[in-house]
Order: structure tokens, then sequence, then C-alpha cells
């Protein structure tokens, strides 16, 4: 039976091993030497286990293997014991198994456990127990226990740190250990708490209840030319014994294997830098020390090490490597300037310079730098030179001078130069070769004198630079293009290789055979023609005349642009449309030969050919008004009106092809008819009906169909007609609006003629009866009364040319006798009154012209009607807008003189009158025109001519004028009379005194003396008592004047015995009775700041307040001296008017004007809220919107740092780029797209302000904004003065720079009143303005790159 229970066990031992059951205890046994012990005894523990807790509990006899135990509790004591096997224990009723079996504790050699709560044992290592027999144990202690034999754990141990291996420390190496309670250790050494020290090995550490290991430490390997930093964490001695404090760091330089203390850290392995003969080191100290060597060190100070100190170099702590620095090896042919060189004390000497020559090799010291790095010494042949500057006083051994700053000189070759630290190498000249044919443009820099040098090998010398020749656009292209003007002729228009022209270069010509060119000089102002073959070679102040030719079938203006003109002969072809007398539209096709006969030897010949810009098209023009003329003239079919039989024309056109001509002013330009081809269609227009050549009989056959419907304007010229053809002419004529008898005969009276107009042409608008003759002048009576009741019923009339005859009411016979009355009968006197009555009532007449034919005879009668009458009939006239008044005629026998009466008249009823033309010059007397002086009755004239060879004109005129050019409308003004004022005349200051009601005052003042009887500018000091006008007594003048002397220059103080003063004056007039009051002010001397005359303006603001105060006296200086101005010199140029202002926004001025204006304001604006903004946000402490806002934004100011005005000069220092920028690309693209690639700079970066990003790019932005909105700002700047002409410029840049203060005083409220509250609104403005500017650039008109400044003749 025993044999089978131990089969069973085994089995059952077999299976639990193979299952992995095994309890803790188990585990612990498994390495045991006794494990075989362990296996067969392991079967108690295994049955219990498969039986159940509950059998477990009811067992009361327990075979506790060897090295198990058990804890047994007796209930009615309370203590747990211990049992230990082998052995059987039987449980009796009061106890209770509480733990085990369980495997005792095993603790192999070289290992340890941890114990909690570990019995107390006496001195023989047995456990104490208390009185109640429990063991005693050591709460909340540890032990630590070694390899032993198999030990329980007693009631209450627990084992903390199952068995583990003791700790080897290798070689090398050490463990950092820390005392966790006050021991005193194996060595008697007290260890405190918190006590940190190494354990090293090699060896095995033997872990103790009052040691905690922080980490484990290996050495570091030290290799030659190696370090390593160390940094003490707490304060130690380090293993050389030396005391090191917190924080101290130190080298470690020994080579091997080192272990840092307990209290070091490793900071950092150092390499050593080695140094050869072409390398050292700069080093810079961080603190004060001595280095190896025992030289102190200060703290920023700096130093080389080189090869002689040491060939391998490590840093210390204290230093630093700024750099490694390079030898410098200057052979024989090199040298260099180092600045701010070190002297013997070792200290840089600032702003000194050290020249060095090779053959040398040295290492630049800390401070010192290169100023051009190493230079090839200058070696000069015999055709160079070298420019030299001298930028400090030195003596030039040498050439034995002394030189001064800024001294400019040239040496020349062949030599070997090297210049001294004092002077400076401008630039290298080498002489440039020319050929006969080539040469340069060299301008003096001191004079800005330009000359052109051809012809020889030439070099500049110190005072003179190349200079670029700039030609207009349209000759630098066809310059370019290189095509010979006569053999090319068939290319022309075609594109071809554009060649490069060198703009230093003389510009050069090839004038081809038979051609001639024009060169003007614009310094002498003198043209001069080359005729070809000849090369021309341009002068600096020359350009090319070119030429724009008119080209093309038909003849088109601007279309062949050429710089030489071809002298023929060649031919032409040109396409016209001309029309017949009666009206039939041709087009026709000439050709004709042309050549210019000119006299090459003569300059005036030679200049005429240039004359006229566009001979072709005015010799075109000129022929075509010749065939057009020949064409009108010559009919197959005479007035033969039919619409429907379009004649068949045939006709010669003069001259014959034999014959030649000249046709322009270009000289004699000679044309030849070669060839007339037949008309290209047959497109008939009838809208004229011209009488001309033959006369209009009454039984003449017109109108044979319906015509006549479509004529629109009617003429008789030259042609006698008959009355009864006239009405039978105007009856088929019902919508004629022109009729012209001008140049005709007529066969009565001239109502008569105008009976059928008045019935049957209603919507006639233009009459002209003004030149006519009779064939029985003598025997016709006209009657001026029926005439303009005719007239006054058209109801459409709108423009009349009539005689002056026909407003005369005198009797017809009597306008041709000799009857010298100049009284209007009662019968002439009811005529006019009837004429003036039917000349009311024509309300819509615009226009009237009367004239007197020269070669009617003037009668005494209508001499004196015309000066008395005529103009006061006009002015009935009240709907006027343009009256021409021409009175000019020839008379043999003497004729009264009368002045024209009535011009006044017209001027104040003709309230519409806008045009005012009068011709007024006799031939054999004088006679002259009232011209009324009022400004006010020049109020709505526009235009004014006045030819009136002998009306006077007066200055009181002049005025009236000039008033009335300022005030008004009057813009243009002809003048053409006999002068017995001048206009500008001085005034006297008698006139003063008598427009002013006090004829017999006194005048006391100062002002500009009269240059007419000073005979030089000079000052005036009046002081003139008048007398009665009507007494003759001599007035009491006590004036004198001031004048510079035109020998010496001294001042004169002389009398001035006149009463005329120049154009300006202040002057105090009053009574000059004796007794009025007067103040006298003494003063001895000045006791303020405020001159006499402030404080006595002072004394009179506080006495008599706010009220305007009036006061005029004399100074009188006793004692002392006082500088006083004398005008010396009247200005040359005239004073500008607000003519000038109104021209900026007329003509073709006003859109550059206005768009100017915005842009200047934007300008400001945008450059002044740059500024702003920046200050804005520094003071504010703006923070973009990164998903917060910076509270400080809203909360106030804060303090301004040093960095803040650091950002101020960076983003003040973005004007200089800005500047930079415009001056680079204003030159390439432009002034327009300048400004507009600028602004757009402009909105980027202000945009760029919203985005979230640092301070640094913050300020990054702003320096851009910054920088753009100064380049457009000088853009503008030169834009502005190039674009408008002389006479306007100051005027245009007075008013943008006021535009732009305006822009200045706006911005403030937007970037510092706006940007607090919406930052966004502020940026959108400053962005959409900008864009706004963009366009605005672009759509100015004129772009002034390479332009010349435009004079005032540019002006319109």
């Amino acid at each position: 039976m025993h044999h089978v229970l131990l089969v069973i066990k085994l089995i059952y031992n077999y299976l639990a091993v193979s299952l992995g059951v095994s309890s803790r205890s188990d585990q612990g046994c498994l390495n045991h030497p006794f494990s075989s012990l362990y296996l067969l005894s392991s079967t108690c523990k295994l049955s219990m286990d498969k039986l159940g807790k509950k059998d477990a509990e009811a067992k009361s006899i327990y075979r506790i293997p060897p090295y198990y135990y058990l804890h047994v509790l007796d209930q009615n004591t309370n203590v747990t014991k211990v049992e230990v096997g082998p052995q059987t224990f039987i449980r009796q009723d009061n106890e209770k198994v509480i733990l085990g079996p369980e495997k005792m504790i095993v603790v192999p050699p070289r290992h340890y456990c941890v114990i909690e709560n570990p019995v107390v044992r006496d001195g023989d290592s047995k456990p104490i127990l208390d009185s109640n027999g429990q063991v005693k144990l050591r709460h909340a202690d540890q032990e630590i226990r070694l390899a032993q034999d198999p030990f329980p754990l007693f009631p209450g141990e627990n084992l903390k740190q199952s068995v583990q291996q003791l700790k080897v420390v290798p070689a090398n190496s050490a463990l950092r250990l820390r005392a966790i309670l006050d021991f005193e250790d194996q060595d008697g050494t007290k260890r405190v708490a918190g006590d940190e020290w190494l354990f090293e090995g090699p060896g095995t550490f033997i872990p103790c209840k009052e040691v905690a290991v922080e980490e484990t430490i290996r050495a570091t390997v030290i290799r030659p030319n190696q370090a390593i930093k160390l940094r003490a964490r707490k304060e130690t001695t380090d293993r050389d014994g030396n005391d090191r404090v917190t924080g101290e760091e130190w080298l470690v330089k020994k080579v091997g294997a080192y272990l840092p203390g307990a209290y070091e850290e490793v900071v950092d392995v150092v390499d050593a830098y080695v140094l050869t003969e072409k390398v050292a080191l700069h080093m810079r100290a961080t603190r004060t020390f001595n280095d190896k060597t025992g030289t102190t060190r200060k703290n920023g100070e700096e130093w080389l090490i080189k090869m002689e100190d040491t060939e391998a170099h490590i840093p210390d702590v204290y230093e630093e490597v700024v750099g490694i620095v390079n030898i410098t090896t200057l052979n024989n042919r090199q040298y260099c300037v180092i600045l701010d060189p070190v002297g013997d004390d070792g200290k840089p000497q600032l702003g000194q310079k050290k020249l060095i020559k090779g053959e040398r090799s040295f290492f630049l010291r800390p401070g010192e730098r290169f100023e051009k790095g190493t230079q090839n010494v200058f070696v000069l042949g015999e055709d160079e030179g070298l420019i030299l500057k001298a930028n400090e006083a030195y003596t030039d051994d040498d050439h034995g001078v002394d030189r001064r700053p800024g001294d400019r000189w040239m040496i020349r070759g062949p030599l070997e130069y090297v210049p001294p630290v004092e002077v400076e190498v401008v630039t290298k000249r080498v002489a440039i070769p020319l050929d006969e044919n080539e040469g340069i443009y060299v301008r003096d820099i001191k004079t800005g004198r330009v000359r052109a040098i051809c012809g020889a090998t030439y070099m500049l010398t110190q005072d003179e630079e190349l200079w670029a020749k700039e030609l207009p656009p349209g000759v630098e292209e066809l310059l370019s293009e290189g095509k010979d003007p006569l053999a090319d002729r068939s290319d022309r228009g075609r594109p071809s290789a554009q060649l490069k022209r060198d703009k230093n270069k003389v510009v050069t010509f090839r004038v081809p055979h038979n051609a001639a060119v024009q060169i003007y000089d614009y310094k002498d102002k003198k043209a001069r023609v080359v005729f070809g073959p000849e090369m021309v070679m341009l002068g600096p102040d020359e350009q090319f005349t070119q030429l724009s030719l008119s080209g093309g079938k038909p003849k088109r203006p601007n279309q062949i642009r050429s710089l030489c003109l071809l002298l023929g002969p060649d031919f032409c072809t040109d396409i016209i449309t001309v029309e017949t007398a009666d009206h039939a539209r041709l087009s026709l096709q000439l050709s004709y030969n042309w050549h210019f006969d000119v006299d090459k030897t003569s300059a005036d010949d030679a200049s005429k050919i240039f004359s006229v810009p566009d001979f072709v098209g005015d010799a075109c023009k000129a022929i075509a008004s010749r065939v057009r003329g020949t064409v009108a003239g010559k009919l197959r079919q005479p007035l033969n009106f039919d619409f429907y039989d379009v004649p068949l024309y045939s006709f010669e056109i003069g001259p014959n092809s034999s014959e030649s001509v000249a046709v322009t002013a270009n000289g004699k330009l000679m044309i030849t008819m070669r060839d007339m081809i037949t008309p290209m269609n047959d497109d008939v227009r009838q809208q004229y009906a011209v009488f001309k050549d033959e006369a209009v009989t009454p039984d003449l056959p017109v109108y044979t169909s319906q015509y006549g419907v479509n004529i629109t304007i009617l003429g008789f010229s030259s042609v006698t007609v008959s009355l009864g053809s006239f009405r039978m002419i105007v009856k088929e004529t019902p919508n004629i609006l022109e009729v012209s008898l001008k140049g005709s005969i007529i066969s009565d009276c001239l109502d008569a003629y105008i009976v059928p107009l008045s019935v049957h042409c209603l919507k006639l608008r233009g009459l002209d009866v003004s030149c006519f003759s009779t064939s029985s002048r003598n025997s016709i009576k006209f009657d001026a009364e029926h005439f303009w009741n005719l007239l006054s019923r058209m109801k459409y009339l709108e423009y009349l040319f009539v005689n002056c005859c026909s407003l005369s009411p005198l009797i017809s016979n009597s306008q041709c006798g000799e009857r010298p009355s100049r009284v209007l009968t009662d019968r002439e006197l009811v005529v006019k009154e009837s004429v003036i009555d039917h000349i009311k009532r024509m309300t819509r007449l615009k226009g009237l012209h009367v004239t007197n034919s020269r070669g009617t005879t003037m009668t005494e009668e209508l001499h004196y009607f015309i000066s008395q009458h005529l103009l006061s009939i006009i002015s009935n006239l009240e709907s006027l807008l343009c009256l021409g008044i021409d009175i000019s005629y020839r008379q043999t026998t003497k004729l009264k003189s009368y002045i024209i009466e009535g011009l006044e008249s017209i001027l104040h009823k003709c309230h519409r009158l806008a045009v005012l033309y009068i011709y007024c010059t006799p031939l054999f007397f004088k006679k002259a025109i009232k011209l009324p002086v009022d400004p006010a009755l020049y109020g709505n004239l526009t235009h004014l001519i006045l030819d009136c060879s002998f009306t006077p004109m007066t200055s009181a005129l002049g005025n009236a004028l000039a008033i009335s050019s300022k005030k008004y409308q009057l813009k243009h003004l002809f003048l053409a009379s006999k002068t017995e004022e001048d206009v500008l005349k001085e005034m006297k200051a008698a006139q003063v005194a008598s427009l002013a009601g006090l004829p017999n005052g006194f005048i006391l003042g100062a002002g500009a003396g009269s240059y007419r009887v000073a005979g030089v500018n000079c000052e005036m000091m009046a002081n003139i008592k008048f007398s009665d006008p009507d007494s003759g007594a001599p007035h009491n003048i006590g004036s004198y004047s001031a004048k510079v002397s035109t020998e010496d220059g001294s001042a004169i103080i002389e009398k001035f015995p006149y009463t005329e003063a120049g154009p300006l004056a202040n002057l105090l007039l009053c009574e000059g009775t004796p007794g009025a009051p007067v103040l006298e002010i003494k003063a001895r001397k000045r006791v303020g700041e405020e001159n006499f005359v402030t404080c006595m303006r002072k004394s009179l603001a506080a006495y008599f307040g706010e009220g305007p105060v009036g006061l005029g006296g004399v100074f009188m200086i006793k004692k002392g001296k006082a500088k006083l101005h004398i005008m010396f010199k009247t200005k040359e140029t005239a004073l500008k008017s607000c003519q000038d202002f109104r021209l900026l926004f007329s003509g073709g001025m006003w859109k550059t004007s206005i768009l100017l204006i915005v842009i200047w304001l934007g300008c400001a604006w945008l450059y002044y809220g740059a500024i702003l903004i920046t200050t804005t946000i520094l003071e504010t402490g703006y923070d973009p919107h990164c998903g917060s806002v910076n509270q400080s934004f809203n909360s106030g100011c804060q303090n301004l740092t040093s960095s803040f005005y650091l950002k101020i000069i960076w983003t003040s220092a973005a004007e200089f780029p800005g500047i930079i920028i415009t001056l680079v690309i204003i030159e390439i693209v432009g002034r327009k797209i300048t400004m507009a690639l600028e602004f757009v700079g402009c909105a980027i970066f202000f945009g760029l302000i919203l985005i979230c990003v640092s301070d640094t790019w913050l300020t990054v932005f702003l320096f851009g904004a910054r920088a753009f909105v100064t380049g457009v700002f000088q853009a503008v700047y030169v834009y502005t003065p190039e674009v408008f002409p002389t006479k306007v410029r100051g005027v245009a840049m007075g008013f943008n720079t006021a535009a732009a203060r305006v822009g200045a005083i706006v911005t403030p409220y937007v970037a510092q009143t706006l940007f607090p509250i919406s930052d966004y609104a502020t940026i959108g403005l400053y962005v959409g303005s900008s864009l706004i500017l963009v366009v605005l650039s672009i759509l100015l008109p004129i772009e002034t790159k390479g332009r010349s400044l435009r004079d005032n003749k540019g002006t319109k």
C-alpha cells in the first residue's frame, strides 16, 4: 500500500510540473540544491489544492515537508506561531492554519533579498518573543538578508524585494549612492541623509537599507588633444584636491579614463584645434581669467593664438573661439589696406588705415579688417591711366604736391602704382582708339560742357566722363533698323533686326546720293543741311530733323518716317475725290513726277526744302485742289441738273506734261503731271447748286426733274442773275438752307430778290448779300425799310452777311451824291426807326457780319451815317452771339475825320455777344472808333479782335481788358492799334490823391520809385503836400530816394523831386491840415526780445481790443545802424497770374492735373499713415489676430523699451532702399510703371500686417510698406515737373504739394484714431487706396521717360 501511494504521488507531481502549477514558495525552491526533495514532498501541497480549501481547513493533520513552514493561529491566545518541517503537525481544535505550508526563502550565494518588518533577534540571532509568546517585529523597518540557510517568514514579516543578485561594479565605472538615513558605514564614515558618494569598481556592492543607488556612472575616456569640461553640482573637491564651488566649470586634459565625482557632471567633450603655419585661432574671453600662459584676459578681450604659441589648443572654459583666421599672403605684385589696425600697445587704432605691400604673410588681428581685400598693384601701360582722389590731406612725394581732401588728378603709364591710404582710385582709364569716322561724347564734370572727340585716340582726363546722347524714340528706331533710305524703299514697313547703339559714341548717319539731311543745333539755335553722299556726325547739342511724310493710296499722313529727304526725281500716286459744278462726285487716280530744284551751295535754298514737314501731303493736297478746281469749272453740259442723266465727263487737268510748277513752300518742288486716269466711279451727290461764269438769263431752262428738291446750298458767284431766273430757281428749291449772292450782278433792287426767298424758302438759315453790284446802279432804288421787313419774316434766319449800305436810311440817289449835310432828314429818321423795329423782331439771329466793299464809293453823308448811327442800329439785335464789322474803304477825295460811336451801346445791350470783330482801316484818312473802358462791358466776350490802325489804345482800356481777362470770360484778344500811352506806365501820386477825393492832401509812405524818371530801380520815401489844383502853385515835395550805385554798389540817398511812383507803393493819405492829433513814441533801447514794431502793435491791441486800427507815420533813427532793403534789379520773368492756374485744367492738361492731385494726396496719405501706424503699434503693443486679442492693445499705452526704438530705427531706415529702388527702375520701366509697381508693393505689405506673425516679421512688413511708399513719393516728385511745361511747372508743384498736405492732415484720424478701434478697417483703407492709386498711375496719359522738359510752346 505504501508503494502504491508513492507511485500516485509521483504521477501527480509529474502532472503538476507539466501543467506549470507551483506556488510562490515552489518557485523560490526550484534553484535550491535540494530541489529533488521538493519534487517528492510537493505532493502534499498539490493534493490539498486539489481537494479544495474547505477540505484543507477541515484537515487536522499537516505533514510539513522539509524547508516548508506553517503559520498556526492559537484562537485562544491570538498568538501565531511558526511550524517548520519536516514534521507532522496535528492541529488542535483551538488552532487554525492561516498560512502554509509555504516554501522557505532560499537566498543563494551572491544574492540578497529585502525583508520588511523583520523580527527582533538576540545575540544568537534567535527571534525574541514578547510576553504573550508572539515574536517581536521591527515595524516599518527593513532588513537586507544575504546568502544563508533557507528561512521561514515569521508572522508580520513581508518579502518586499524578491531574491536578486548582488550588483557587480566593473572597472572604470561606479555607483552614485545617496544616504536616505543617517548612519555610519563600515569605514567609520558618518553619512547624513542626502549625502552622495561613489562606490567605484571593480567590486560587488552590498546593499544597505540606509543607502539608495541613484545611477551608474561610467568613466569618460580622454584621448590626446582632447579634454572634458566638468561642472560642479555642489561644493566639492575634485580628484586633484582643488575645491570647487557650485556651478564652477573646469577642464580635465589628462589622457585616460576619468570617472566624475559624485558632485561632478560632464558638460562636454572639447576637442583641440590643431594650428598650422597658415591657420590661427581668434579667441574671445567670456569673463576675466588667467589663461594657461598666465596672461590675464579681461571679459570681452580678443586675441590670436598661433602655431608659435601652441601646436594644438583646447579652449578654456572661459574662452570662446570666434573663428579660424587664415593667413594672408601677398606676393610682390599685391598690396592691401587694413582698417582699424592694432597698434604696438595691442589696441585697435580706430579710424586709421595701414598699407601693407608684398612680399609678406600675416594674420589679421582681432578688430582689423580689409578695406577692399587683397589688391593687385596697378600696372599701367602707355595707353592707360588712373584717376585718383585724395580723401585726406597729405603730401604727394612723387610729384611734390600737397593734396587737399577732394582733389582729383590723373597719372599716366607706363608705371607701377600702389595708392597710399590717403588716396582713392576712382577709376582706370584706357585710351579710346577712334577712326576718322568715329567719335565719342565727352562731358566736363566741372563745367558740364559736352563736346565730341572724333578721329583720334583719346584718353579721358580726371575731369571728364563719357556722355550718353539720348535720341528721340522715333530717331532711335530709324537708326537701329540700319536700312538705306534710297535702296531699301521697297522694304519700308517690314520688320528688321534692331541694331544696338552705343550711346557714348558719336551718332553717325550715311546720307545716300541725291538726298539731304537737316540737323538742328539746339545750343546755337541753327540748322544745317547735309547733302549726300556724306557721313553725318552729330554734335552733342544736335538732333536730326525727323520727317513724317504721307503715304499710301489715297495719301494718309504719318505713313513714311525717315531721317533724310530724297531729292528725286521720283513719282507719286494719289487717289482723290472730286465734285463737278453739277455736283457729280468722282474718284480719280493721279500720278505725277516730282523733284527738288535746289542750289546745294546756298544755305537759304537748302533750308527751304525742310520748311514744310510733309511735302508729300502738301503737294498732293495742292494738286488735288487744282484738280478739283479744274473739274468744278469744266462742264460738258452746264446747268443740266437731271438727276437720272449722269453725264460723261472729259476734261484736261493742267499743267500739261511739259510744264512744271511749285506747289509747296519747300523751296522749288517741281511737280510734273505724269498721267491722268479716268474717273473710278460715277457717284453723284446733288446737294450744291453753284452758278458761275455764265449769266443766268430769264429764259434759262432748269430743273426739268425733281432735282431741285435735293438742293440745300444755292450759290451765285461772278454771274449776272436776272430777277426772273432767280424767282424760278428759288421756287424750285423749297428746301434751300443757305443762299449767297456774293460777287454776283443783279438786275433789280436787292429787296426785290429777297421777296421770293421770304415766300418760298421757309427753312432759310443763312443769307449772304454783303458784296454785290448792279448793272445800272444809279437807276435802282433801294428800300431799306422793305428790305429789313422781309428779313424779319424769315423765322429761321440765323446768319446774315449784309453791306453797311443796307442799314442806311439815306435815299438811294443821295448816297452817291455830294450833299454835305450830316443831319438826317425827317423822312430818313422815320426810316431809321422803322428799320430798328424790324431788327428787334429778328430774335433768332445769331451771327451778323456788316461789311463795306473796298470798291464802293464813300460819300460824306454815308461816312457820317456810319460814324454816328450804324453801331447804334446794330445794338438792337440783342440775340447776337457773333458780330463782325468791316469798315474798310477807298476814297480818292478828302473826307472829314469822325469817331465811330455806338460800340458801348452794342456791348451794353447785346448780353449774349461772345465774339466781336472790328476791322476799321481806311486807306486815305484817319478814322478812329470809340472804345469803352468799363471792364464790365467786356464781361461776356470770349473773343475780341480790334484791328483799328488809328484808334489809340489807352492805359484805361488796357486795365479794362486785363480785368476782363482775369475776372470774366475773355480768353482770346487781338489788338492792332496805335498806342499813345503805355498801359503799364507808372502811377502818379497826384492821381492817387485825386481819386481818393483829397486833391490837396498830404501823402506819406514808401514804395518803388519811378524807373522812368530815376533811370534805375530805386526805393521812394514819399513826403508830398499837394497844392490846390486850381491855384497853379507847385507841390511841396520833401521825398527821398534810395538806390544802389551801378559803379561800386554803394547805397545812395538823395532828394526825389518827383511825384511819380512805381507799380507798387504803401501810402498814407490824409488831409494834411496842421493841429491834427498825432502819436509821438520814443524808444531808447531794447530791454526784451520783441522789436519796436511788435511792441507798438501789442500796445495798440491791448488798448483798442479787437477793433480795427489804422496807423501810419515815420520812424526816425537818431543813433545806430539799420539794414534796409533797396531793390537793385528787376525780376526778368513776368509774374504768374491766375491764368497759369487755369492752364492746369484746360486743354490737354486737365486729366493729368486731376490724376496727379489725387496721386499726391494718396502718397502723403500712405507715407504718413505708414509712419503713424508704426508708432501706434509700438505704443499700444498691438498683436495681430492669432486666435486672441492682446489685452494691452485695448488697455492704453505701455512703456517703450529699447527694442521698440530699434524697430522705429529699422522702419525709418526703409526709406533708403525705397529711394534706391526708385532710382534703379525709374529709367528702366518708366515713371508710370514705377509708381504703379510701388503702389502694389504698398498694398501687399500693408495687407501683410494683419497676418499672425512674430514681432520680427511685423517689423519686416512695416519696413516694406515704408520703403515702397517712400519710393513712390520720389517717383511722383520726378514725374510732376517733367510732365508740366515751364510756364505752369511752379504752379503745378505748389498745388500738388498743397494736395499732399491734405492727405497728411487726414491720415492721423485713421492711423491713430480708427486703428485701435478696428485694425481691419484701417488696413483695408490703406490697401484699397493703394490699389486705386495703381489704376490712376497707369491712367496718366503721358510717360515722361526719355522726354525733355516741355517749354512754354508746349502749353496749349
